[in-house]
């Protein structure tokens, strides 16, 4: 292992900053084929309610790390959409769970379908071994836990030696 170079760095933040910036765009387009007016933090969820199905609000509060209010307005467009529905828990009935309905999970499933397309085509020059390697890096990267703040990150050799 060596620590990256200014010049690593530089060129890493850049990329991040890219790559972030067509997200933002996938998700604006990916919840406008969704929905006309659902917003991207309505789609984020609505995707995660597909994946898990019913959870409680606090479920999703924990999730996405954004307050119960915030969680709230987001489900009530997808409640208002047709895309998830609120229902009684079984075995709490003081906390209703939520869970996309049908029409909300075909959606997603058919966004989903068109994005692995467009995946597939991006990486169809790509080899076996490089897309491993960004799956591997990209995997990696998102489950690191960064430093809570710059004043807590190593400086100089942080090779241990």
């Amino acid at each position: 292992m060596h620590p990256p170079s200014d010049e690593d760095l530089f060129r890493i933040e850049r990329a991040i900053g890219h790559l972030a910036r067509r997200v933002r765009t996938f998700g604006r387009r990916s919840a406008g084929d969704i929905h006309p007016g659902l917003s991207t933090a309505a789609f984020g969820l609505l995707r995660r309610l597909v994946e898990s199905g019913p959870v409680r609000n606090r479920d999703l509060t924990e999730v996405f790390g954004i307050d119960k209010a915030a969680i709230s307005r987001q489900l009530g467009q997808l409640v208002r959409m047709g895309l998830a529905e609120r229902f009684p828990d079984p075995g709490d009935r003081r906390a209703p769970l939520v869970a996309a309905t049908p029409d909300g999970a075909r959606r997603v499933d058919d966004m989903l379908q068109r994005s692995h397309r467009m995946l597939r085509l991006q990486l169809s020059s790509w080899t076996e071994a490089e897309i491993e390697n960004l799956r591997s890096v990209l995997e990696r990267f998102n489950t690191d836990e960064p430093p809570l703040d710059a004043g807590d990150a190593p400086q100089g050799d942080v090779s241990g030696r």
